[in-house]
């Protein structure tokens, strides 16, 4: 019997029904996509602005769905699975329809707008925890587990992050106490590695090492303090009393009491402030601190105790001087030239100057004969005011001899180019200028040749011109040219009769004309004080600030007779300006007594404001303008106020110098008034 065939399986027979129900949703899904996609008429409008726009994101997912339910229907997969994530799909779209911006449609704008309306910016929330509660139910967890697990994240992420901070910083606060405390070993093994259960441990023993650092810095802190209490109000108790009596030797003591009396304060509200100990605080910054206070609480101490030693010093000559008042009174006049120059006081009081004998002369005059006629006495003329001659100064100083001068230029001309070869700097000296104190040579770079070289070879010039310093000028004003002033071995004198008898003085157009030097050009330098309009005089001890002031008083006195300028010289240490004493420009003698200075600058003060009442009355704006519409007879003259050493001054009376010498700079200008400070 022959085998039997084996028998095909049979095709499954296919189910028109879904295959039709899949056309038609695939139908509609391009039905609802074509809008989107191909030109329409009014139907796409109409879809567009009432499907799209309307429901935003869902509308654009419904095509979507459709086509996939489509090809489920055609494949004959099941359907809910299926229909359970569109669903979902869809719910979690419309739940955030009010985050969405441009995608939320008219419906999501108009929930975003009441949410917003009901609970402003906290509103927006909802929607996020309805699109969570949506998430949650997708993936078959409880609802808000998703928005759980977001925050037990966010607490452990801020966890984790502290604890890196926190590590990070005690690491660094560990490393820099080691640098400071190299002797604590300890220190280094601190800085390991730092686990979150260490943690807590290291913090408690670094807040243990620095609280006893910080104690023990408070310990060496009170152990700078010095008792200087008692010193310093011993020397207060002696200087408060007043010298008694009368004459210009206590005068002259009283001032110098007062000045140590404000001295000895001053350095008392100083003793006051460093015996208040500062606290220093537990902790990296408060051992900086206090470290950097330990030093200058230490340098301060040294500086205080200088001071009282020098108080102490000075209160050890002015109580000389007081017992050898008390016990010569009448030799006042013969011991203050002692004081003044420093000297101590004489053991025995000096014979006092003997009093010039009368001058008795028996003269017989014969008896006068009688005229017959009355005659008329002429009486004598007075003398006309005149400017001062120059013959009353030195005469110029002689000029030296020129070609000695000119070979010593030479000489450093070359000595000059050749350093500069030495060092490959490629210039040239083209030409020099001789003042009274320098000589400038002018020095011609190559092209191409920086500037900065020359400059840097400033210390070798000198050591090669065997000076002390040299001085460069890159470049000279006006010119293409360096300038390298070098000290002369040998200073020249600039006498003031050279200065007055020069053109630049003699020709100065200005109001008030001041003699203030001679260039290296060798041009004398005049300047109008009228139009500065007042000078501050400044320098070191011994630098000729008073030789400077004498200068500038004999330039104006060389220009101007008494009606037309008047000085007002103040002078607290009685031996600068007192030889101006009687001439006849002084408004009122030369003022020595600080506390009477101070009275008189108010004064000026006051002056001030008259002149400013009397221009006001002619319509003036300044003094030239006032004197020109009253004429010569009620003309006012200009005012040169001269104070010398404004420091002793400004320690006797500060509030009252300050504010009238403020007042006098701001506004004296237009009424002719200047100051030279």
């Amino acid at each position: 019997m022959p085998p039997m065939a084996k028998r095909k399986p049979a095709k499954p027979t296919r189910n028109r029904d879904l295959e039709a129900l899949s056309a038609v949703a695939g139908g509609a899904g391009f039905f609802l996509l074509s809008p989107l996609l191909l030109p329409s008429a009014a139907l796409g409008e109409f879809l567009r602005e009432h499907f799209y726009r309307f429901l935003g994101l869902p509308a654009y997912l419904v095509p979507f769905g459709l086509f996939l339910l489509a090809y489920a229907l055609y494949r004959h997969h099941p359907l809910k699975p299926l229909l359970r994530h569109l669903l979902l799909a869809h719910l979690l779209a419309f739940a955030l329809t009010p985050l969405l911006g441009p995608l939320s449609g008219r419906l999501g704008e108009g929930w975003r707008r009441a949410l917003e309306a009901q609970a402003g910016t906290l509103g927006l929330l909802l929607p996020a925890l309805l699109a969570s509660w949506v998430l949650d139910l997708w993936r078959g967890k409880p609802p808000f587990y998703l928005v759980l697990g977001l925050l037990r994240l966010g607490v452990e992420g801020v966890r984790r992050g502290r604890y890196g901070v926190k590590t990070l910083l005690l690491k660094a606060q560990i490393a820099r106490l080691a640098r400071l405390y190299p002797g604590h070993t300890a220190l280094k093994a601190l800085g390991g590695s730092l686990s979150p259960e260490e943690l807590p441990e290291v913090e408690q023993a670094l807040r243990a090492f620095l609280a006893e650092r910080a104690k023990e810095l408070e310990k060496r802190l009170g152990e700078e303090q010095r008792p200087l209490e008692p010193r310093l109000q011993a020397l207060l108790e002696g200087l408060k009393n007043p010298v008694s009596g009368t004459g210009p030797l206590r005068d002259a003591l009283e001032e110098r009491r007062a000045a140590l009396l404000l001295e000895a304060q001053a350095l008392r509200a100083r003793l006051k402030a460093l015996s208040t100990l500062p606290r220093v605080s537990p902790s990296l910054w408060g051992l900086l601190r206090g470290r950097r206070l330990l030093e200058e609480r230490r340098a301060r101490w040294e500086e205080v105790f200088g001071l009282l030693e020098d108080l102490e010093e000075r209160f050890g000559e002015l109580s000389s001087w007081l017992a050898f008042l008390n016990a010569h009174p009448e030799a006042q006049r013969e011991a203050l030239k002692a004081l003044l120059t420093g000297s101590p006081p004489p053991k025995e009081a000096p014979p006092p100057a003997p009093e010039p004998e009368p001058f008795d002369l028996d003269l017989v005059f014969p008896e006068p004969v009688r005229e017959e006629g009355p005659k008329e006495r002429t009486p004598p003329a007075p003398a006309a005011l005149a400017l001062p001659p120059p013959d009353l100064l030195d005469p110029p100083e002689p000029k030296g001899a020129s070609r000695a001068l000119e070979e010593e230029a030479e000489r450093l001309k070359r000595a000059i180019g050749e350093t500069l070869r030495q060092f490959g700097v490629q210039a040239e000296v083209v030409g020099h200028a001789r003042g009274p104190s320098v000589t400038r040579y002018e020095l011609l770079p190559a092209p191409g040749e920086k500037i900065s070289r020359i400059q840097s070879l400033q210390n070798d010039l000198a050591r090669a011109l065997a000076v002390g310093a040299v001085r460069i000028e890159a470049p000279i004003p006006g010119k293409h040219t360096v300038g390298l002033e070098v000290p002369n071995p040998k200073r020249e004198v600039v006498r003031l009769s050279e200065a007055i008898l020069s053109p630049a003085f003699q020709n100065a157009k200005g109001l008030l004309p001041l003699v203030l030097g001679k260039s290296i050009e060798g041009e004398i330098w005049v300047r109008d004080l009228a139009r500065m309009p007042h000078l501050l005089i400044a320098g070191s001890t011994g630098s000729g600030k008073s030789v400077a002031i004498n200068a500038l008083i004999a330039s104006l006195l060389y220009r101007h007779l008494p009606t037309s300028l008047r000085l007002l010289l103040i002078d607290p240490k009685m031996v600068e300006l007192t030889p101006y004493e009687g001439i006849p420009h002084l408004v009122r003698p030369v003022v020595t007594s600080p506390e009477e200075a101070a009275g008189v600058l108010q004064g000026a003060v006051a002056h001030m404001e008259r002149r400013y009442r009397m221009m006001s009355g002619v319509g003036a704006r300044n003094l030239e303008q006032y004197n020109a519409k009253v004429g010569p007879e009620e003309a006012l003259p200009y005012l040169v106020i001269v104070v010398d050493e404004l420091a002793d001054l400004m320690m006797t009376a500060p509030k009252e110098v300050e504010a009238a010498i403020l007042r006098l700079a701001q506004m004296a200008r237009a009424t002719g008034m200047h100051l030279v400070l």
